[in-house]
């Protein structure tokens, strides 16, 4: 792709991170281009929803550029920015939920278009993301990280800062919580 830099391996990112440490704005800014992709998928599969992936997006890379000093190399580059993007998009999560709360108090609805006009395929992946926002954010960012970045259920649990027997009950159960949500009656 034009424009979107190639990391090779872990060591390059490592060293992209010690230059953007170092306040480096021509790392940061291939260190952003690596990454704005991977960070959109993941966190719109947390939050479910688009329009506050961006922002919180932003504020992962403020973060990294701001503590990239912090990054000690305990993990992989990528492990370490996503877990910084899990705890962003959970607090946007609870911010939403609090906000969405107060609308439905308020009695204020988003009217839903009719099927008859949405092109099928649209209807097809509405429904795939409809299931997928069954899942809790725990649960979503599991199947998030397994699925579409590869990661081990090991490399989950130190993004969530969890146990990898707590990774593998969540994914147990997103699992559980898709295979209902897509089940066609």
């Amino acid at each position: 792709m034009i424009g979107r830099p190639a990391v090779a391996n872990d060591a390059d990112e490592v060293a992209l991170i010690e230059r953007v440490a170092a306040k480096d704005r021509a790392a940061f800014d291939q260190l952003y281009r690596i990454y704005r992709p991977r960070l959109k998928r993941f966190v719109t599969s947390v939050v479910s929803n688009c329009e506050f992936a961006d922002d919180v997006i932003n504020e992962v890379m403020f973060a990294v550029w701001k503590d990239a000093s912090r990054f000690n190399g305990a993990s992989k580059p990528s492990t370490w920015i996503f877990a910084i993007a899990y705890r962003k998009a959970l607090k946007t999560v609870q911010t939403e939920s609090r906000r969405r709360t107060l609308l439905e108090e308020a009695d204020v609805a988003d009217p839903e278009p009719s099927l008859d006009v949405i092109p099928e395929h649209l209807v097809v992946r509405a429904w795939l993301e409809r299931a997928l926002k069954t899942l809790s954010p725990d649960q979503a960012m599991a199947v998030e990280l397994t699925f579409f970045h590869g990661y081990s259920y090991q490399e989950i649990a130190e993004v969530a800062d969890c146990s990898v027997n707590t990774v593998k009950t969540r994914m147990f159960y997103a699992r559980r919580k898709l295979k209902d949500a897509l089940s066609v009656n």
